[in-house]
């Protein structure tokens, strides 16, 4: 038997924009960012091409067309919600919750990423069927890619993840608590921290590791092997 090449997980940009790098596969989620791109720092060996790029809605934040094309080729597939159309002239797979595929040995679910109204978002920009999120398999791992979203039921029938990609920051988004309250109903491996705005990714590594669910905050550039 083969063994399972190393994974690695990059963070490209200051919202939710993260590489999943194998030895096969570049998977990019969400290449956008706040602010302009010349203050992302985005090295050479940052702007690699992706084989596969998930993009969970279409707001600037997580769809920048000019980093788009940074990071595709002609090889490329770009999988994106019905309301990114017309943002970029590169080919998209549109995708919706429920959706599943396999791309070359990745497997990926479309899952739902929504504002509710007893979340503690604000405002609330996300509706159900407008945005999502990802479950994708690779090289034996499950990671969840949770999106804009507040604390949802779907989180209970994601399966078993390994690495749980969360926003933390409580703008259009849930809070430092109610991710807490995610991870603990998805009970993943590891936490990765997103999106976390003006909250305090340091209060939230204490609060989720009182859980016991080990967590990780990359600033871009930063990365770490499973």
């Amino acid at each position: 038997m083969i063994p399972y090449s190393r994974i690695t997980v990059t963070r490209l940009t200051n919202q939710d924009c993260f590489r999943i790098k194998t030895d096969k596969q570049t998977i990019i989620v969400d290449p956008g960012f706040i602010g302009d791109i010349k203050d992302q720092n985005l090295t050479p060996e940052l702007v690699q091409k992706a084989t596969l790029i998930l993009i969970s809605h279409h707001h600037f934040d997580h769809l920048q067309p000019e980093l788009l094309k940074q990071l595709c080729d002609e090889k490329t597939m770009i999988c994106a919600t019905q309301k990114c159309v017309g943002l970029t002239d590169l080919p998209l797979t549109i995708v919706k919750p429920g959706d599943s595929f396999k791309f070359e040995d990745v497997e990926v679910k479309v899952v739902d990423a929504y504002n509710t109204p007893e979340g503690r978002s604000n405002p609330k920009n996300h509706h159900q069927g407008e945005c999502v999120g990802y479950v994708f398999r690779i090289n034996g791992k499950n990671f969840y890619f949770a999106g804009d979203t507040d604390v949802i039921p779907q989180m209970k029938e994601l399966g078993p993840i390994d690495v749980a990609m969360l926003p933390i920051g409580g703008t259009y988004v849930m809070d430092v608590q109610e991710a807490v309250d995610a991870a603990r109903l998805i009970k993943p491996n590891l936490v990765l921290a997103m999106h976390q705005m003006k909250s305090d990714p340091l209060e939230f590594k204490k609060k989720i590791t009182a859980v016991n669910i080990p967590m990780v905050y990359l600033n871009p550039g930063e990365g770490f092997t499973l």
